[in-house]
């Protein structure tokens, strides 16, 4: 790669392309991203306005209705206020001794990484935010276990929270959880998930793809949020996240700043670029948390 041949902005949708296939929790199943045209630059906030209920009331024919009401909502902030950047160089040895565009595969690995760390902030905003729909504590977490020695099993640890998000009267149609593979293994352990005559099991046994859970879709990650625990005793800790759709959460990020330059003191090529970012968590009460046990 010249210098003269950069061009930022196509390594800008590179890195945000392998950024998109690699997000979980901010993912567009998760996180909505209706607010992101508006961001420009690094502290940006926008303000979103969230309208309340309004009366519903009686008509009578011949009777005159009352007045209209006033929207009577609240705002709330996004407030892109997080940054990561990465800055990678290649020398000119190394690169004339390789074959392929070595910064190429850098910004491959740079969307992967930053996925990652985005994710972990998302992650955590999920879990602070879920206070009304939870299941156990992060003091005192709950047992899952395939064969039922444990509080729970997979299957009836899913049934719990979509029941929890249910009773917020959102809608089902698009549900999701975010799990690590010690829990999918569980989930495959389970036989009330690949119970004979159940098409979902016998898809799992023909492929074994997960696919949905109790009419969840199953989102599948290694950086579930942990916990050491906490109160007398800590018992450490995941979270199980799950939650409907993506109209609970915003999400919002750019790559503000790309750029290639030459390192000042190597011959060689580089490329830095920053990445700002936000997330708001706008319906906490239909994010359902379980604080799983390790």
């Amino acid at each position: 790669m010249a210098i003269d041949n950069f061009i930022p902005e196509v390594w800008s949708a590179r890195l945000q392309r392998h950024l998109d296939r690699t997000l979980v929790y901010a993912q567009e199943k998760v996180c909505n991203r209706d607010w992101e045209g508006e961001i420009t630059e690094a502290g940006d906030t926008v303000h979103i306005n969230k309208v309340g209920d309004p009366a519903i009331k009686d008509y009578v024919p011949g009777e005159d209705m009352d007045s209209p009401e006033e929207p009577d909502g609240t705002t709330q902030a996004l407030v892109v206020d997080l940054f990561k950047y990465f800055n990678v160089s290649i020398d000119d040895v190394n690169k004339a001794q390789v074959k392929g565009n070595l910064l190429d595969s850098f910004a491959q690995r740079a969307g992967v990484k930053m996925a990652q760390k985005i994710d972990e902030s998302v992650a955590a905003k999920l879990v602070a935010a879920a206070t009304v729909s939870k299941v156990g504590t992060d003091a005192a977490p709950v047992s899952i276990k395939a064969d039922g020695s444990g509080d729970l099993t997979p299957y009836e640890l899913a049934v719990e929270l979509r029941r929890l998000i249910a009773g917020q009267d959102a809608p089902l149609d698009s549900l999701w959880i975010a799990i690590n593979p010690d829990f999918e293994a569980e989930i495959m352990l389970d036989d009330k998930y690949i119970a004979a005559g159940s098409e979902i099991g016998a898809e799992f046994v023909r492929n074994g793809a997960i696919g949905k859970i109790a009419g969840i879709e199953v989102l599948r990650t290694t950086g579930v949020p942990t916990s050491a625990g906490s109160g007398e005793a800590p018992k450490p800790n995941i979270k199980i996240l799950a939650g409907a759709g993506n109209y609970a959460t915003t999400f919002a990020n750019q790559v503000t700043e790309m750029e290639a330059f030459k390192p000042e003191r190597r011959f060689g090529d580089a490329v830095k670029g920053l990445e700002v970012y936000g997330a708001k968590v706008l319906e906490p009460e239909t994010i359902a948390v379980a604080h799983v046990q390790k």
